[in-house]
């Protein structure tokens, strides 16, 4: 994973990232297309500073696109994510990593103190190897 807030004194001390997960009983949930919550949490720089949950019920691929935006979400972490649902929302700016999975609680305290994610947050099966998006809406690059 990369680091959340960057430590470079050049940045706003107000700034702020919001990051988003889809949730269920605590954990990172396996599919964003049909999760009924996410996770919104809003960082001052490394401190969280406002956490919510966004009831999501069976809105369309549009509608979870809105609460996205709607949201301000800046990075969204999940465990998987439809292909049309990424190229949605890397188009909108929204950096996406997936194939993370684990307590919620846990996954944000490694992304936010920028340390790699550890074996037990990487989804079985994917051998380390990550997707992450490039930010574009290009679609996703093999780290």
């Amino acid at each position: 994973m990369t680091r959340c807030i960057e430590n470079d004194s050049t940045r706003n001390s107000s700034k702020t990232m919001i990051v988003a997960m889809p949730i269920a009983e605590g954990r990172v949930t396996p599919l964003l297309d049909v999760a009924r919550h996410l996770l919104v949490i809003e960082y001052q720089r490394t401190q969280e500073s406002r956490r919510r949950q966004v009831h999501v019920g069976q809105a369309t691929l549009l509608g979870r696109l809105r609460m996205l935006s709607g949201n301000e979400v800046e990075v969204l972490i999940c465990e998987a994510v439809s292909a049309p649902m990424e190229t949605l929302v890397v188009a909108e700016g929204i950096k996406v990593i997936h194939q993370i999975c684990g307590p919620a609680d846990a996954v944000l305290e490694a992304y936010v103190a920028g340390r790699p994610a550890e074996d037990t947050f990487v989804m079985p099966g994917c051998g380390g190897r990550r997707r992450r998006s490039s930010g574009n809406a290009i679609g996703v690059q093999v780290q």
